[in-house]
């Protein structure tokens, strides 16, 4: 049996070598292989910080609340899993986090795209922003299994939140870090309950 396929998604304003620290750190990218898909958009600037660990260029999934940009994103993803999927889980942060939310709904790869089933059959939600941008006019919960990591001391955390809401609570389990906006290389080795966590949920 080979390994776990993963595909992972990086915040507003940030890139993939960002979201490759962050996957280490979580020990996703040592047990699974995981697929990393800039944004299609560039960033009008990177999120505060992170020229000081890499270098740009930094993507976008949506400046602000650019409905276009949003549309032109799920498309781009959803080209990427008909090439590339599907996957067994899907890893977001920050802004990645919501646009994989928008694209759980059935509605959107379902109806949209066509595909016969989601392209992935889990999700690992960290640090949830621009929760915003998710449009659901039928009020659907989304029923995969989720798991929701947020920072106790991220001034986004009611982002993380909101995004919960539209997941089935059910299928959702959540884990509060004692950080902020951020997950960090080392984050098991002060967080040992969310390794566990972690592992008992890429089981399911």
């Amino acid at each position: 049996m080979g390994k776990s396929k993963i595909l992972c998604l990086h915040g507003g304003g940030s890139n993939n070598e960002v979201t490759q620290f962050q996957t280490a750190g979580l020990k996703l990218s040592s047990r699974a292989d995981c697929h990393y898909l800039h944004a299609p958009h560039q960033a009008n600037r990177c999120y505060p910080g992170l020229q000081k660990f890499v270098d740009g260029p930094f993507w976008t999934w949506s400046e602000a609340s650019d409905s276009e940009q949003w549309d032109k994103s799920l498309e781009s993803i959803a080209e990427y899993c008909r090439k590339e999927g599907p996957f067994d889980a899907v890893f977001g942060f920050s802004q990645g986090a919501a646009i994989i939310t928008q694209f759980s709904y059935p509605v959107i790869w379902k109806e949209r795209f066509g595909f016969p089933s989601c392209p992935w059959k889990s999700a690992i939600l960290a640090c949830g922003g621009a929760a915003s941008n998710v449009v659901n006019d039928h009020q659907v919960k989304i029923d995969i299994p989720s798991l929701h990591i947020m920072g106790s001391a991220d001034p986004y955390l009611a982002e993380s939140k909101a995004l919960l809401e539209w997941w089935t609570a059910g299928s959702a389990r959540t884990y509060t870090h004692q950080k902020g906006h951020e997950i960090e290389l080392l984050i098991l080795s002060r967080e040992e309950e969310l390794g566990t966590i972690l592992n008992e949920f890429l089981l399911l």
